[in-house]
C-alpha cells in the first residue's frame, strides 16, 4: 500500500526497507526542490547543516541528526560576495576541516563562505590567469587544499580546465581544451 506522506519535515517508516525516512521537501515547499549530484556532498563536515535547491532557490537547512529532524532553513547564500555576482549553488562544496564553511565561486573568484557568521572571504582570484571566464563544476580535496574547475568563456562556453594547490599558491594544470565533462 502506499505510505502516508507526512507534511514536510516529517517522517515516516518505509514499508519496503523498514527504514525511517525524513521528508525534507513537499509540493508546498515549491514544484522543483533537488540536488545537484550526488557528488558534490549536501551536508557539512558533522552533519548538521545542507542544503538543497527549492524552486531554483539554494536553501541552507539545520538538522539534528541525533533526533532526525530539520531545526530550521533559509536562503544559502543571501547575499553576492563583496565582488561579483551571486555564487552557484550547484558544485558549492562543504569544507572537509570545517563544519561551518562552503566553498563556492562567482566568475572567477574562490569564496569561502561561512554559513555561521554569514561572511565571504576571497580565497583566490584567477582573473590574473585567465583574463574573462568563468568557473564551473569545482571539486577539491578533503583537506581543503587542491582545487578543481572546468573552465569556461565569458559566453559560457567550455574552454578547458584548471587545478590549483592552495598551499603553494600554484596551478598545477591550466588547459585548454573543449573535449572535456566533468
Amino acid at each position: 500500500p502506499a505510505v502516508k506522506l507526512p507534511k514536510s519535515g516529517g517522517t515516516f517508516l518505509d514499508p519496503t526497507f523498514g527504514s525511517h525516512t525524513l521528508l525534507l521537501a513537499y509540493a508546498a515547499d515549491g514544484p522543483e526542490n533537488q540536488n545537484a549530484y550526488s557528488y558534490w556532498p549536501s551536508f557539512n563536515k558533522d552533519a548538521t547543516r545542507f542544503f538543497i535547491c527549492s524552486s531554483g532557490r539554494a536553501m541552507l537547512y539545520r538538522f539534528d541528526a541525533e533526533r532526525f529532524r530539520i531545526l530550521g532553513k533559509e536562503p544559502l547564500f543571501p547575499e553576492r560576495p563583496p565582488e561579483g555576482g551571486w555564487p552557484g549553488w550547484e558544485d558549492a562544496i562543504w569544507s572537509g576541516t570545517s563544519p561551518d564553511l562552503l566553498f563556492c565561486h562567482s566568475g572567477l573568484k574562490l569564496w569561502a563562505y561561512n554559513v555561521q557568521t554569514r561572511q565571504y572571504v576571497l580565497v583566490r582570484d584567477f582573473t590574473a590567469e585567465l583574463s574573462t571566464g568563468h568557473l564551473r563544476q569545482m571539486s577539491k580535496s578533503q583537506a581543503d587544499r587542491v582545487f578543481g574547475f572546468t573552465r569556461q568563456d565569458a559566453k559560457y562556453a567550455v574552454v578547458g580546465y584548471l587545478v590549483w594547490d592552495r598551499q603553494t599558491d600554484r596551478l598545477l594544470l591550466n588547459e585548454r581544451t573543449r573535449q572535456l565533462d566533468e
